[in-house]
């Protein structure tokens, strides 16, 4: 049982960084309109924020053939880059929230509660880690400050939306781990395209089959006997514990709506502005970065710093977490667009399924044999769809 009840109140300092945050953007566009800036450093900020830049640059390209060799060789090597990074992650973030951390002088134990602070590590890193590739790129690719101009890009604020509520999904699967098993968590993940349907029907209006609406009500029967199954073994534990495994739920719920909503909003921008998954990485790390840096301001750093302070192992736990995070974007980002999204998906299923094992494995999570059940439908389905794409191919 979690030593304290999730506290909802940062997501207040939140919602007044996006309405302050959102004034500053009418503010610029209101300069923008009346004054001609002559500083061109102002001017490109003002740019940058507030107004962004569409320009139709899209050109055709061939795509090189490879042979089915060389191919399988690049499937491989992604497989293994991406299940390194997001299975050390997840076990990581396990680890930092639901085992607690033993002061070595006093013999005490306590567990980390900020789980927004560990947001906030993972988005810093990510901004510098994409900020270093695109300056990389440019320099690489000799671009000059014109044709740099010349490129297509939304105003920041834009990414606010889809960063805020990244930031609310990453908080609320850092919260969820208080309050539901890890593996309960990657599996009830799997399934979020259900949500996902739900949101790209309301953001982006798609329709979608019959035997995608099947596949999701297969995959909603199989996170039930899941639930069921390990709620059921864990026996009467009283009120509160029940009251405590919906606050997990809730929580899971809402991260399925931030990321459902993030997901589409991103997509939205790829499709309107042709930008680079580096580009939309670095820009809402940094919009992130501000409204997160926003909230600690009305309670400080120093519940962090002093968790840190006595337990020193943390900020070793905090550096690895927020790398194998950020470095894992960047290998997503290559294998989508290296191996194509089809196999990607592949890719991601079968690390759900090894995440989940592993943390069996390591935190002695029991699974009964109707949660068994259900997770062989979970996966089954999603290694069915898998498949179902790739003969498309």
């Amino acid at each position: 049982m979690p030593q304290s009840v999730t506290d909802f109140s940062f997501l207040g300092y939140y919602l007044l960084a996006a309405i302050g945050c959102g004034l500053m953007v009418i503010l610029l566009k209101y300069i923008v309109r009346k004054q001609n800036i002559q500083n061109q450093i102002v001017n490109n900020v003002i740019t940058w924020v507030a107004i962004g830049n569409i320009v139709d640059n899209t050109t055709p390209t061939e795509e090189k053939q490879i042979s089915r060799e060389k191919y399988i060789v690049k499937i491989l090597i992604h497989f293994v880059l991406i299940n390194v990074a997001y299975i050390s992650w997840g076990i990581l973030q396990e680890r930092m929230i639901t085992i607690e951390y033993k002061n070595p002088e006093t013999g005490e134990s306590s567990r980390f509660q900020q789980s927004d602070f560990i947001v906030l590590s993972n988005r810093v890193l990510a901004m510098v880690i994409s900020g270093a590739i695109l300056l990389i790129t440019k320099y690489r690719n000799r671009a000059s400050r014109r044709e740099w101009k010349q490129q297509s890009y939304p105003p920041l604020y834009k990414y606010g939306y889809s960063s805020l509520s990244n930031l609310v999904s990453s908080w609320s699967q850092y919260e969820a781990l208080k309050y539901v098993s890890f593996p309960f968590q990657v599996l009830a993940k799997s399934c979020k395209i259900v949500p996902v349907m739900i949101m790209g029907t309301i953001v982006s209006r798609k329709v979608y089959t019959l035997r995608q609406y099947l596949s999701a009500l297969c995959l909603t029967v199989g996170i039930s006997l899941f639930t069921y199954s390990t709620g059921k073994s864990k026996g009467g534990s009283g009120d509160t514990e029940f009251y405590l495994t919906l606050l997990g739920y809730f929580l899971l719920a809402v991260y399925f709506v931030g990321d459902s909503f993030t997901s589409n909003w991103q997509s939205e921008l790829y499709k309107k502005y042709k930008i680079t998954s580096i580009q939309m990485m670095f820009n809402s790390s940094v919009v992130s970065v501000v409204l997160i840096l926003f909230s600690f301001c009305g309670r400080g750093f120093s519940y962090p710093y002093t968790f840190i302070k006595i337990h020193p192992v943390f900020l070793y736990h905090l550096f690895l977490c927020a790398l194998t995070s950020s470095i894992g974007q960047v290998f997503i980002f290559y294998a989508i667009k290296d191996v194509g999204p089809v196999v990607f998906t592949g890719i991601m299923v079968t690390k759900s399924l090894i995440s989940m094992m592993l943390s069996c494995i390591i935190y002695k999570h029991v699974i009964p044999t109707l949660g068994l059940v259900g997770v062989g439908i979970v996966f089954g389905v999603l290694y069915l769809e898998f498949s179902l794409h790739l003969k498309r191919r």
